[in-house]
């Protein structure tokens, strides 16, 4: 008699898959649109964290404060990394942004960091 296969335990379940909209438990999407996001932070510090990458120029900003920025005539940067000014945050945290886009330059994920733990992760 054969007996049935039991499942694998390690096999990752189909619901596991990336589920639309964002996680985060200190910030709160504002605004979003083609190539911008408008993020309001309650931890690990107060603050309203802009990116947009209008008109060739990617850029970040903290309080209309700009932290990073790069002109983009031929590539759109994915991995974005910049140092908090003091005037921000007084610990200077390293801060990181992944961006995955969609063959449209629609942005599919957004992900912020701030020393090594992510902060915000928003999925499409």
């Amino acid at each position: 008699m054969a007996y049935p296969t039991p499942p694998n335990p390690f096999e990752p379940a189909a619901e596991i898959a990336d589920q639309p909209g964002a996680v985060s438990e200190s910030a709160r999407l504002d605004k979003k649109f083609f190539l911008y996001r408008e993020i309001d932070f309650e931890q690990p510090l107060v603050a309203k964290f802009v990116y947009t990458g209008w008109w060739f120029r990617q850029a970040i900003y903290f309080d209309q404060t700009p932290v990073w920025f790069r002109i983009s005539w031929t590539k759109i940067h994915t991995e974005l990394a910049f140092q908090l000014p003091p005037s921000i945050d007084p610990l200077q945290r390293l801060g990181q942004v992944e961006i995955e886009f969609t063959r449209g330059l629609m942005i599919r994920r957004f992900r912020i960091w701030f020393d090594a733990k992510i902060v915000y992760d928003e999925i499409h």
